[in-house]
């Protein structure tokens, strides 16, 4: 449903784009005094950028994921150890002797090609987006999309080879209890002695998840594949330019062609091919991320070496400390809940004291993201020096910190990104925004300067009658900035409504009779 434009910004609404007042380079020289800049009509409320939106999306799926590796890794669940609730230490026991290719039953190299499959899902994904809401020059644009284009091929044809793979090993997925040492048993101790023959008596199989892995790579692979086409024919048709009213023309370097381009009948068929683009996206993340946790935790069915005493208290335990792990968890919360709450209000009030306080609380988070990535990097580098344990004369164990490198890195981009976009939106924006002009929805003269057509398939909120000095009638919609002379489809009469007969709107070329815009040809 079109947004009544008197509902946003106070009752302004921006300039269509054929007048080209939306650049600093563009100041609006001898316009009437009722053009406005933002701080001139209500300094009260503040403008989001066109990134903004997938930026907090960001930052709280950041997070999320954030606060999962410290639920994953961190002292929740712990076992009491000859200490109590001990802390834990960023090193992994692997065991190494038996089918050193194979982990939980499943081949590793399948565990790695799905890996690979999120990092080329997840990151041209994230470009993709940014790039279309920001609206770049057609050129630009273009390239970018080609260039995910073939990323997401790629990624396509990967999918398709893991879900090869994982249905041939689909029955092979097994979920095994923890293997305890030095005294070699199973917990609980069954009786049975390690080897690869005892596997079968120990392990469950969980034949479910592998299934529900591979049907998630041959939903990805095939989405990959749709957004390929999806992106392709909708960037060689120009889909993704914008003119009047957000309606598709050929533009060069910013700027249509023609001037004054009028928007057609069948301009809808475009913001339907954009839309189907935002749906093949918005299910190929979802893909991407459901085989990623899978994976996961197919990883984390396998055969886990636990160091204990001869009571069976746990000597080592993997995972973070208490402390860093508590200051985590609360960092990635507040980061969700800022967020939440900025874009909450970007939907409804759209306050500057809003945005501009937990702009600031979200500074700070980035600041503590900071300062816990040097902390888990200074732990992670002291555990690295930790020698591995000898698991006795039946199997190696080898220490491995991989899953804490991610944690490491998660640290940093969540703070980065933070620190990014605080800054891109209420720093750098700072000085633009003077020069981003508006017009009162009710001005006369943005009305005379709209682009005249014979009839459009443009829905808005607002559209009005007018009636000319000739008696003739047309209809206007401010957020739109066109006036056609056919009744729009969603124009709805108001009952007992007064008609003002003002000038027609100034035709893009001479009027061959005055008070009277030549016809248009749609």
């Amino acid at each position: 449903m079109p947004v009544d434009p008197s509902m946003e910004f106070g009752g302004y609404v921006e300039p269509p784009s054929h007048l080209d007042l939306t650049s600093k380079k563009n100041a609006p020289i001898g316009r009437p005094p009722e053009l406005r800049t933002i701080p001139d009509y209500d300094y009260s409320l503040f403008r989001y950028s066109k990134v903004s939106l997938p930026a907090l999306l960001l930052i709280i799926t950041s997070a999320a994921v954030l606060l999962g590796l410290s639920f994953w890794q961190g002292p929740f669940g712990y076992k009491r150890g000859v200490n109590g609730l001990q802390d834990g230490t960023p090193l992994d026991f692997h065991l190494e002797n038996i089918d050193r290719d194979y982990e939980a039953g499943m081949k590793k190299t399948l565990r790695s090609l799905r890996c690979a499959n999120f990092v080329m899902g997840a990151v041209p994904l994230i470009i993709c987006i940014f790039a279309l809401r920001a609206q770049l020059a057609p050129m630009a644009l273009k390239g970018i999309l080609l260039f995910c284009a073939f990323i997401f091929f790629c990624l396509g044809v990967c999918s398709a080879v893991s879900f090869a793979l994982g249905v041939d090993q689909a029955q092979k997925l097994k979920d095994c209890p923890d293997l305890t040492f030095p005294t070699i048993h199973f917990s609980p101790n069954d009786g049975y002695s390690y080897s690869k023959d005892s596997l079968m008596k120990i392990c469950w199989r969980r034949e479910q998840i592998s299934t529900a892995t591979a049907t998630a790579d041959i939903c990805e692979s095939v989405t990959a594949f749709v957004l390929v086409l999806l992106l392709i024919y909708t960037t060689m048709e120009s889909n993704w330019a914008y003119g009047p009213g957000d309606v598709p023309v050929e533009k060069d370097h910013n700027k249509p062609r023609v001037m004054f381009p009028p928007p057609s009948p069948f301009t809808h068929i475009a913001s339907t091919r954009r839309l189907y683009v935002w749906l093949a996206i918005v299910l190929l993340a979802a893909f991407v991320l459901i085989a990623f946790i899978l994976t996961i935790i197919m990883h984390e069915m396998r055969i886990k070496p636990r160091q204990v005493n001869e009571r069976n208290q746990v000597t080592f335990k993997s995972g973070w400390t208490i402390r860093q792990n508590r200051l985590r968890v609360a960092l990635a919360g507040f980061a969700v809940g800022f967020s939440a709450i900025l874009l909450l209000d970007m939907a409804g009030w759209r306050r500057r004291v809003i945005a501009y306080i937990f702009g600031m609380g979200l500074f700070w988070v980035s600041v503590g993201m900071f300062v816990l990535f040097a902390m888990d990097v200074n732990q992670v580098g002291k555990a690295g020096k930790i020698s591995c344990p000898n698991g006795g004369p039946n199997f190696e164990i080898k220490c491995m910190q991989w899953a804490y490198f991610g944690t490491c890195f998660v640290d940093f981009a969540l703070g980065f990104i933070i620190l990014i976009f605080v800054l891109a939106e209420f720093l750098f924006r700072s000085a633009s925004g003077w020069s981003t002009f508006y017009f009162y929805a009710d001005s006369e003269w943005l009305r005379n300067h709209s682009l005249f057509v014979d009839q459009t398939d443009r829905e808005a909120f607002d559209w009005k009658k007018f009636v000319l000095d000739s008696g003739k009638e047309y209809y206007y919609s401010p957020s739109l900035g066109i006036s056609t002379r056919l009744p729009p489809r969603n124009y709805v009469e108001p009952e007992g409504a007064f008609v003002p007969a003002f000038q027609a709107p100034i035709a893009p070329y001479p009027l061959a009779t005055p008070g009277v815009a030549p016809p248009y040809v749609v």
